[in-house]
């Protein structure tokens, strides 16, 4: 009887040892400034193959601002900002991550917020600078 405590206390360090999940040195955009990369499912038809992959930039309160890598096939080698609203949003996954998240409350936000590129918001002035530098006029907007 006098082991049971004994037993406990190991039983506590070696589950305690254990990690789940990635780490920082197995998860790449905790090694590089940009935002972890995602794929959204949007409602049909919003966009050809109905998927947007991009970086995340910015997590707003109506929707994810994302740089979208162009199409295959596309003309244009440049990459365009996307505005996409929560709501044209059937699901979405993060690079490096398992399953896909099918609702945005405020605590998946504010997670996703540490993960983007920019988490303490994107000024006016630097997103027009980015805009510049990709040759786009404006950010394409999807469901707002």
């Amino acid at each position: 009887m006098r082991y049971k405590p004994l037993s406990l206390i190991m039983l506590g360090l070696a589950v305690s040892a254990c990690q789940v999940g990635p780490t920082v040195e197995t998860f790449k955009p905790a090694h590089d400034p940009e935002g972890v990369r995602m794929t959204l499912e949007l409602n049909k038809d919003l966009v050809p193959g109905d998927e947007l992959e991009g970086e995340l930039l910015e997590v707003r309160v109506n929707g994810l601002l994302l740089n979208v890598a162009p199409a295959p096939g596309e003309e244009s080698d440049a990459r365009r900002v996307w505005s996409v609203s929560y709501s044209q949003v059937k699901r979405m996954k993060m690079a490096q991550r398992t399953g896909w998240v099918y609702e945005v409350d405020a605590r998946k936000r504010e997670k996703l917020t540490l993960l983007s590129r920019f988490p303490q918001g994107l000024s006016p002035e630097l997103l027009e600078a980015l805009l510049s530098s990709q040759n786009q006029d404006a950010i394409i907007t999807v469901g707002q």
